[in-house]
């Protein structure tokens, strides 16, 4: 029975020799809570840098080419691209021959055309009923306003064929006029001019 005792009080002893927060105490070394780890930044003068948590055993060695300690800086995203976008309800085609909607899009800085998404929707005045889908498959708007664009007709027929011209302001604010010849024969069509950011 005192023998019984002794263990206790020595195991108690022990227990209160030992300062309280030893036991639970961990080096975390910043790597996210991992013991041992370390946070870098690896490659930062590359266009990529990455962040990666490393042994601190590693350090010296990553340091040697370069690598930063800590998570690599935000990287700022790019600014979206302008677009500009050209929208008529409709146009004139060989005077009166057709109308129908048109809209394109360019990117503002090298003046390309979006494809796909540019369209002319052919309404023929002697049947309004038929009409011809043609959609934009390649073109250019340069900063001085002109317009060349090419476009692909699948639906009723096929057929390939070039619109050559210019893009200018209206005498009414806010509006814009295309004209030139389609397919060799006079457009004209009166919209607006949108872009992003703008």
């Amino acid at each position: 029975m005192r023998r019984g005792i002794t263990v206790a009080i020595l195991a108690a002893l022990l227990v209160l020799a030992v300062p309280l927060g030893t036991v639970a105490a961990k080096s975390t070394g910043g790597g996210n809570g991992k013991p041992g780890k370390i946070t870098i930044c690896h490659k930062p003068q590359s266009a990529h840098p990455v962040t990666i948590t490393i042994s601190k055993s590693a350090l010296k060695a990553h340091k040697a080419h370069g690598d930063t300690e800590g998570p690599c800086p935000t990287q700022p995203k790019p600014a979206a691209p302008k677009v500009c976008t050209f929208d008529a309800p409709t146009s004139n085609y060989a005077s009166g021959y057709a109308s129908g909607r048109i809209n394109f899009s360019w990117t503002l800085a090298n003046g390309v055309v979006k494809v796909p998404g540019g369209y002319w929707n052919e309404v023929l005045a002697s049947d309004a009923t038929k009409i011809y889908y043609n959609n934009v498959t390649a073109g250019t708007v340069s900063a001085g306003g002109a317009v060349n664009l090419s476009f692909s007709r699948t639906v009723p027929d096929t057929n390939s064929f070039a619109f050559s011209g210019s893009l200018t302001p209206n005498a009414i604010p806010g509006t814009n006029t295309l004209s030139g010849l389609m397919a060799g024969l006079t457009f004209t069509a009166t919209g607006t001019v949108t872009c992003n950011g703008s």
